[in-house]
């Protein structure tokens, strides 16, 4: 009879504390701050008052699990200072009832995980940057020329430049210089040759005149350090009187093609117009760079206007399949590795 009445016994507490076991793990998945843990008091606590805030501090002891180490402790515990925000417990607001957890951190990816998949996805909308240039200039006898330029832009200070070059002689002798915020280069010709050197790049060119001088065909090939290799090509036809040139009146069509895109202009007795686009694709670590440029050249007797607009936009979109394996599983992760598989 003692006996089985004792077994009935240790049976209800083992219920009860099965119970309130799950009640407490039930009530912390569903927040990752559950008020249990947050006012968790030993039961051997013997302040009543908080000595910092004077809120009163009771516990209550409701029984003792027995076990060969020496049992364990349940205990009711009540915090006074009740906050405006706070959460009540299962078993009242400012009381707890906690008769222990077993908890997991993970700190990067769990150790029991052998190989396993998962995905990483970025996004980023970007933002757009753009950049603007305006110049004129004036061209005397053609041989004499100077131009003014201003540029400005998202994330820059106003800029400019400003370029003169001269011409001489018959066999068509000329130097010229450019000194701006960009940097600057110097450039000059003979007998048909031309060339360029600055900061930003090089250039070469030859210009062949016709049996009469009033044709002539020219070619040119440049490398700028930021945007790569281009190359153009013109036709002009020049007037002549008593075997003079006459400024102004002469005509002709060129073009100009690169990687990023292509330019055409044209000009009729000294009057014509010019047009350039260009698209280019970059990659910056994982974000993608979107250059685009469009812009147009005037020329009007001796003088001519150009103006370009360039327009950048930044995005990031990655998508990554990866494998990685758990501290418990080396093995599989040397493996990994060795197969050339991305290893987090």
């Amino acid at each position: 009879m003692v006996k089985s009445f004792y077994s009935v016994k240790k049976s209800v507490w083992i219920t009860i504390l099965l119970s309130m076991f799950i009640i407490a793990l039930d009530t912390q998945a569903q927040s990752p701050n559950a008020p249990e843990a947050a006012s968790f008091e030993p039961v051997d606590a013997t302040d009543m008052v908080n000595l910092n805030t004077g809120n009163l501090s009771y516990v209550l002891p409701l029984l003792n699990i027995p076990s060969p180490e020496g049992g364990y402790p349940i205990a009711l515990s009540y915090h006074a200072g009740i906050a405006m925000d706070q959460e009540a417990s299962w078993v009242g607001l400012g009381w707890s009832l906690n008769p222990g957890a077993i908890n997991r951190s993970v700190n990067g990816y769990p150790d029991d995980w052998e190989k396993t998949n998962f995905s990483e996805f970025f996004y980023d909308k970007g933002w757009t940057e753009n950049y603007y240039s305006f110049s004129a200039g004036v061209t005397l006898k053609g041989k004499y020329s100077v131009g003014l330029g201003i540029s400005w832009g998202s994330n820059q200070s106003l800029g400019g430049f400003v370029d003169a070059s001269i011409g001489w002689g018959k066999k068509g002798a000329s130097l010229g210089a450019r000194v701006g915020t960009n940097g600057m280069s110097i450039n000059g010709g003979y007998n048909g040759y031309s060339g360029s050197l600055g900061t930003n790049g090089v250039g070469i060119g030859y210009n062949a005149s016709g049996a009469k001088d009033n044709h002539s065909l020219g070619i040119s090939l440049n490398y700028n350090y930021n945007s790569g290799l281009s190359g153009g090509i013109s036709l002009t036809k020049s007037k002549y009187k008593d075997g003079k040139l006459i400024h102004g009146k002469s005509s002709g069509i060129g073009i100009s093609l690169s990687s990023q895109g292509a330019s055409a202009n044209f000009r009729v007795n000294g009057f014509g117009a010019g047009i350039s686009t260009s698209t280019q694709t970059i990659d910056s670590g994982d974000y993608d760079i979107q250059v685009s440029s469009t812009g147009f050249f005037l020329p009007a007797y001796i003088f001519y206007v150009s103006y370009n607009h360039t327009k950048v936009t930044y995005s990031l979109f990655k998508h990554s399949n990866l494998y990685t394996s758990g501290m418990l599983y080396p093995v599989r992760a040397n493996q990994l590795k060795e197969d050339g598989i991305r290893q987090l």
